[in-house]
């Protein structure tokens, strides 16, 4: 059995900072080519339903990373944004 994944995120709901549980995870890859078929860019997206542990609201969240591969540099970036309902109105929270 999977361990749950907790974490904390902002609920608007509470208008805090609390623990939320994964409720599903889809994670997206995706692999960018050079003419050689070397990989130059990787990214990864995962599309998430979670739940406060504390009001229970549920929301959606993604979390993205990518790794851009040259000759001379490798890049690397993260971010992610949180999609909020609140009373049926969507809300982005970054």
């Amino acid at each position: 059995m999977n361990a749950a994944k907790i974490f904390k995120e902002f609920c608007l709901k509470c208008k805090s900072s609390t623990n939320h549980e994964v409720l599903y995870e889809k994670p997206i890859n995706e692999i960018d080519k050079d003419e050689d078929g070397q990989p130059i860019h990787e990214a990864t997206t995962k599309y998430q339903t979670i739940q406060c542990l504390g009001c229970e609201e549920v929301s959606f969240r993604s979390e993205y990373s990518s790794c851009w591969r040259s000759p001379f540099l490798v890049t690397r970036g993260r971010g992610r944004s949180v999609y909020l309902n609140l009373h049926g109105r969507p809300y982005l929270h970054e």
